[in-house]
């Protein structure tokens, strides 16, 4: 068998097809998590070091500043500077704490938007005739593999894929949003993969039903 015939064979095609299939359904999900984890860890230390501060300088306020019977209503130098320090360092603990629930959030929807782009990868790849513009709504995307007799509600991983998109709509259009948002993620990624890793296959033994 020459080289050309080897490439121009059914076999050959269908190997190619499965490994395109297979490496578009095994990319890893966690590029963004790589870069913002350790942004994420600076922020809540930074935020627990302004706190830690904060204890420290209170008591240092003169009596009638922090409470006490004599105050006579004027301010130390010294009560001016602590506050000057007192005042930053509790715009720091908190607006740390908001960049850091901000990249977890964006974990969030990076995690999900990158789901549908595989998602999306592996049908044109498969399926070469399917339009994919109506597929940002998640019921039309489901339902086509439901057409082609893939039922992606079976497959592995696909409740905390729900429970993602769930989140990822909350954190774009409500306040809704569930405070402890790392565990969440942490919790629910590896079933992810293990989502698009399983649909990846089921394509793969559709196609060998087709083909």
């Amino acid at each position: 068998m020459t080289i050309e015939t080897l490439f121009s064979s059914p076999d050959f095609k269908k190997m190619v097809l499965e490994m395109e299939i297979t490496n578009i359904a095994e990319k890893p999900l966690d590029f963004f998590e790589k870069a913002s984890s350790q942004m994420i860890s600076d922020l809540l230390d930074k935020s627990k070091k302004a706190e830690t501060r904060l204890a420290e300088l209170t008591p240092q306020l003169s009596d009638h500043i922090r409470g006490g019977e004599e105050s006579d209503g004027i301010l130390t130098a010294k009560d001016e500077e602590l506050f000057r320090e007192i005042v930053t360092c509790n715009s720091e603990q908190n607006l740390s704490i908001e960049y850091a629930k901000v990249l977890s959030e964006m974990k969030v929807v990076y995690l999900f938007k990158t789901v549908e782009i595989i998602i999306k990868s592996l049908i044109h790849t498969a399926y070469l005739e399917t339009g994919t513009k109506k597929f940002y709504i998640w019921k039309n995307m489901e339902n086509y593999f439901n057409n082609i007799g893939i039922k992606i509600s079976n497959l592995d991983g696909y409740t905390e894929l729900t429970e993602l998109r769930e989140l990822n709509n909350n954190i774009k259009h409500s306040e809704r949003i569930n405070d402890d948002i790392e565990n969440f993620y942490n919790r629910i990624k590896p079933k992810i993969q293990n989502f698009v890793k399983s649909l990846g296959k089921a394509i793969i033994e559709d196609l060998d039903e087709k083909i």
